[in-house]
């Protein structure tokens, strides 16, 4: 009989995705008396997703990843501010260097178009660079730390099979990179990152690559693909759900509702962007059920009315440290509150759920 695959896949969710899928990982390790997060027979990886993938792909332990995510995630750190908010001047330098082209291309595009309007904006296209930040340092740091913890830069020398998603740019393709399509896992890691317009692109073999959660923020159909019949699927962006009525305000004056229009347009874009995520994912999974009704997905993520992340900026650095305990207590609190049904799923593929999980606050 064929051994019944198990799949982890890991979604998007910026710097505090990582660590809060950290927190998760060390919740599977607490939870599984028999398997650890280093024991799924595929990882699939999406933006800061394959971040954690990588490392667990290679046997890296969740406990390892939260001894070193401090210093990981430090100033100079492969996923420190340094690095993540290092500007694109390569390309700055590139055009000034070369600017009678430069110059040349802007002419042409203004001269080419028909309406003045339309010339003057393709121009500036031309001057302006293609992402206000570059994660040609991150590779450089990634590149570091994975020779540091033994992983390597080859996706044939990791003792699992990852496969970490971006998406082509010129064709809008997503793109998976793996054994059977390798490229250095630092430049994978990165491209499956590079936020568009935020990030220059990451050019591989003459081609460039831009975040793979523009095509879903996790791959699931790709598990099934690769033939897992259990997939855990974490996820950390989930849009805020005030579960207040207007009866509440008045009943409770010193608790007035909260409307996020009243914060202005970056908590806007902070809430537009995870609905939208977050809907994606619930249907890609609902599509996964009614086509493949044997294959039980389990999506680990915060509650909606979650004060700590629901709201926060996904991609700041404050309280790190309380972000992935934050992620473990969710990730033991989903066992604790699905124990009956995973008990039994888990049974199926051989996994032993513990008889007794830790409290959570």
């Amino acid at each position: 009989m064929d051994k019944k695959k198990i799949a982890l896949v890991l979604a998007g969710g910026g710097v505090t995705g990582i660590v809060f899928e950290i927190g998760v990982m060390r919740a599977i390790n607490e939870a599984w008396l028999n398997r650890t997060a280093n024991d799924f027979d595929l990882y699939v990886g999406t933006s800061a997703g394959s971040y954690v993938a990588a490392y667990l792909a290679s046997g890296v332990s969740a406990q390892r990843m939260h001894r070193f995510i401090d210093k990981e995630t430090s100033l100079f750190g492969s996923g420190g501010p340094v690095a993540t908010y290092f500007p694109n001047v390569s390309e700055l330098v590139e055009k000034t260097l070369f600017w009678p082209i430069t110059a040349l291309q802007a002419s042409g595009r203004f001269l080419r178009a028909r309406e003045p309007l339309v010339g003057l904006s393709r121009a500036a296209e031309t001057l302006l660079p293609s992402g206000l930040l570059d994660t040609w340092l991150m590779q450089q740091r990634l590149y570091r730390s994975y020779r540091k913890h033994g992983v390597g830069n080859n996706f044939a020398d990791l003792k699992r099979d990852l496969h970490v998603i971006a998406t082509e740019l010129d064709s809008g393709d997503r793109v998976v990179f793996n054994r059977q399509n390798p490229v250095p896992l630092e430049k994978a890691v990165a491209a499956s990152c590079a936020i568009p317009l935020l990030y220059r692109p990451v050019r591989i073999n003459g081609r460039d690559y831009v975040d793979g959660g523009l095509r879903g923020t996790a791959s699931i159909d790709l598990a099934v693909e690769q033939g897992a019949e259990l997939i855990v699927v974490v996820n950390s962006l989930v849009p805020h759900r005030d579960e207040s009525t207007p009866d509440d305000a008045e009943t409770h004056s010193q608790s007035p509702r909260h409307h996020i229009a009243d914060r202005g347009p970056l908590a806007i874009t902070n809430q537009i962007t995870r609905a939208s995520i977050h809907a994606g994912l619930i249907y890609h999974i609902k599509q996964i059920k009614r086509a493949h009704p044997h294959v039980n997905v389990m999506l680990i993520e915060p509650p909606h009315h979650d004060q700590l992340l629901s709201g926060r900026n996904f991609m700041t650095y404050h309280n790190l440290r309380e972000i992935e305990d934050h992620g473990f207590m969710v990730g033991i609190d989903f066992w604790r509150r699905n124990e009956a049904q995973a008990r039994d799923v888990l049974k199926k593929r051989e996994i032993d759920l513990a008889t007794r999980l830790p409290l959570v606050a």
